[in-house]
């Protein structure tokens, strides 16, 4: 009988060292998975930030080559009027001045 009671606080013995050894596992997991957790958020938020920089230089350009057509096309008509005006100012303001006398 006293063997069997030995045998029986043996294998209590044996569970609760399971029990322990499994609850420290688990312990240590939790701690693993909230540290990789937290290194995944940092990994994309930083891939994320990387990511609008970029497009946000992509943006950049494709604005300042707009500008600089258009910049270009405001220019040249710039330039044709200007044009126009030396070939043409004389007749312009011989029409004027015969439209404002008759």
């Amino acid at each position: 009988m006293e063997n069997i009671v030995n045998r029986i606080l043996e294998i209590d013995k044996q569970a609760r060292q399971l029990t322990m050894n499994a609850e420290d596992l688990q312990a240590k997991a939790d701690v693993e998975i909230a540290r990789e957790t937290e290194k995944m958020q940092a990994d994309f938020a930083k891939q994320s930030q990387q990511k609008i920089a970029r497009l946000k230089e992509q943006e950049l350009q494709r604005v300042n080559t707009k500008l600089q057509e258009k910049e270009s096309q405001t220019n040249a008509l710039l330039k044709q009027l200007e044009d126009d005006y030396q070939q043409h100012s004389e007749d312009w303001v011989k029409a004027l001045v015969s439209h404002v006398l008759n």
